[in-house]
């Protein structure tokens, strides 16, 4: 793993050699915590049944209201 930082490390400064007009700033790999990683997929999966339960609860609205509206306008057809 040395190595491989140590050959990423000087790539980078390949690059940065090869562009000298943008200005050189240490870069540094930090490898991701696997439970920070875990606890962002829990998020947005949380995230995803909130916005489900959201849409399901806007369609079922929807429905009640669609219902709703045929109720009238039929007992204004059976009014008339």
């Amino acid at each position: 793993i040395e190595r491989l930082l140590d050959g990423i490390a000087a790539h980078i400064d390949r690059v940065a050699a090869a562009r000298p007009d943008e200005p050189r700033t240490p870069r540094v790999f930090v490898p991701e915590d696997p439970a920070l990683a875990a606890d962002k997929r829990v998020r947005a999966a949380a995230k995803s049944v909130r916005d489900a339960e959201k849409a399901l609860r806007a369609a079922q609205k929807n429905e009640r209201q669609v219902r709703k509206d045929a109720a009238e306008r039929l007992a204004r057809s059976a009014a008339v």
